[in-house]
């Protein structure tokens, strides 16, 4: 995903899910720094107006995203690339490992030994 100028997402919402969920992969594809092209997402609380070119869910309306892509891509890569921090400090190993410190607080683990810092 990292070598990838542009990622499409055909999202369709799950009815059963009340119109589906945040999928983790469009937090994948916005890590990478690419644009996301896509049909309509849910409203997830991250600033995504710049940093997706949705389009309608045809092939017409795919074709003409992609062929807008470059130009949006230029125009958004500042967004993108703040977008993309903000997940990496969400969502990266070392953001999961400190989270998950924190929240242990500084319990035992099975062996009797403190939790060590990652990397340890």
């Amino acid at each position: 995903m990292l070598g990838s100028d542009a990622i499409v997402n055909p999202h369709a919402p799950i009815a059963g899910m009340h119109d589906g969920v945040f999928p983790f992969k469009v937090c994948e594809a916005l890590a990478s720094g690419a644009l996301l092209i896509t049909t309509r997402l849910p409203p997830v609380g991250l600033p995504l107006e710049r940093s997706v070119l949705e389009y309608d869910g045809s092939v017409t309306g795919l074709l003409a995203a992609l062929e807008a892509a470059p130009a949006r891509y230029h125009e958004a890569e500042a967004e993108i690339a703040t977008l993309r921090q903000s997940l990496m400090g969400m969502y990266s190993e070392d953001a999961l490992y400190e989270r998950l410190r924190l929240l242990l607080g500084r319990h035992v683990n099975a062996a009797g030994s403190e939790i060590a810092p990652h990397g340890d």
